[in-house]
């Protein structure tokens, strides 16, 4: 048992995310601790959303886990739904596999190195960070929340249409309000 609980502790990197989150501890030992429980499992199966895993496979892709998808989890509630949006169309993007990264020194110099399973995620990795930047042409339509290349800065529509719509159900949901009120 301790010597999958060090196991754990190591692969998310316990103390910096401790240090990152000093507020979260009691958090962060229960995912530990759930963690911990499922790795030591005799079961055959463990029950996840309803649906039985092998022990075996869970476990092997809870050890797996590193500080950034704990990161991610603690993260996550704290976040607006939009955001949320992002993120699930991103990880979708990837096919459910989300592209890796590592610190490497190059020269003295730290440099993030990216691992791509395909040149494809590779492509999509580029689209999700155009479409997230804030300084980038690209952006998700307010009323479709299709990707599109905006045409000025502060365009927050793919097109007229799309505007107008947004703009229509805008307005009845007002309606909706105001006579609401009235009774």
């Amino acid at each position: 048992m301790e010597r999958y609980r060090e196991l754990i502790l190591e692969n998310i990197d316990y103390d910096i995310l401790l240090e990152r989150n000093p507020y979260d501890k009691d958090l962060l030992d229960g995912y530990v601790e759930l963690m911990l429980e499922i790795c030591c499992s005799t079961q055959e199966s463990v029950r996840i959303c309803g649906q039985d895993f092998p022990t075996v496979a869970v476990r092997s892709r809870l050890l797996k886990l590193n500080s950034e998808h704990i990161s991610y989890v603690m993260d996550y509630d704290t976040i607006d739904e939009q955001t949320r949006s992002l993120y699930r169309q991103g990880i979708s993007a990837f096919g459910g596999i989300a592209p890796t990264y590592r610190i490497a020194l190059e020269k003295d110099l730290p440099v993030i190195v990216w691992d791509f399973h395909s040149l494809l995620v590779m492509v999509q990795m580029c689209f999700s960070f155009m479409l997230t930047d804030k300084d980038s042409d690209m952006h998700m339509c307010k009323h479709c929340k299709k990707a599109f290349v905006a045409s000025r800065k502060g365009n927050e529509f793919c097109s007229q249409r799309c505007k107008n719509q947004f703009n229509v159900y805008k307005s009845r949901e007002k309606k909706k309000g105001n006579e609401s009120d009235n009774r």
